[in-house]
């Protein structure tokens, strides 16, 4: 055989392979994954209906607050195809449930479950492959709750966003790890709404990573989220 020829036949594998990761890629993965959860989120959260209990506006925010089906809790990971085409996965869900309570300008205690399988990205095989890394049958939930609580100071005006650091327990997976992140939150139409994100790794919590010699699937990923509650 001519070193040409082996030259060609040494050239079209890879170059069928290359096709071949690219057609998956673009026709079985790629898509254009929603943007990060933001404070026009937020916003929109908190426009989804105004609650008939004073807030800010009138008796203060002292009280318990349940989360609301305005809220919004997702996922973000990286993904790579054949080392080269990169792409985002993102899920989301509305089922989330939860409550904080507020005492004498303190967030006393803050709380809030999501049901994990309800997930949902743009593709099933997707959906169902995050919900056998996370054994969903076994580990139906992942529940973060604040460990301390946190001096709010006097009532932000209506419509007014606020910054803070947030320290609690993150449970996933069955496993439970302590996490500190920043939140802005907001009080808009007599309801409180928090944004925030939480960076997550995934071996701190037992859950395999299912990359391959193909399909690369990164070791971190993001919590995300915008809470709206109502006061009881």
């Amino acid at each position: 055989m001519t070193a040409i020829r082996k030259l060609v036949f040494g050239i079209i594998p890879i170059a069928v392979i290359g096709l071949a990761a690219f057609l998956v890629w673009w026709f079985a993965i790629k898509s254009d994954p929603k943007p990060r959860l933001n404070a026009s989120d937020l916003d929109k959260g908190l426009a989804g209906k105004t609650s008939t209990t004073p807030g800010a506006g009138g008796g203060g925010v002292d009280g318990t607050w349940t989360l609301s089906t305005d809220s919004t809790v997702g996922y973000r990971i990286k993904e790579s195809i054949a080392g080269a085409l990169e792409s985002e996965a993102v899920g989301r869900t509305a089922a989330a449930t939860g409550n904080l309570t507020i005492n004498s300008g303190s967030l006393a205690t803050a709380t809030f479950t999501v049901p994990v399988a309800t997930l949902k990205s743009d593709m099933s095989i997707r959906d169902s492959q995050m919900n056998r890394l996370m054994d969903t049958a076994k580990f139906t939930d992942a529940t973060f709750t604040l460990k301390g609580p946190i001096k709010l100071g006097t009532v932000p005006t209506d419509g007014v966003t606020t910054k803070f650091t947030a320290t609690g327990d993150l449970t996933m997976h069955g496993t439970t790890k302590s996490v500190t992140f920043p939140v802005d939150a907001k009080i808009t139409n007599g309801r409180i709404g928090v944004l925030g994100n939480i960076p997550v790794t995934f071996a701190e919590y037992g859950v395999e990573n299912p990359s391959n010699s193909f399909t690369k699937v990164g070791q971190t990923g993001t919590l995300e989220f915008v809470l709206v509650f109502d006061r009881n």
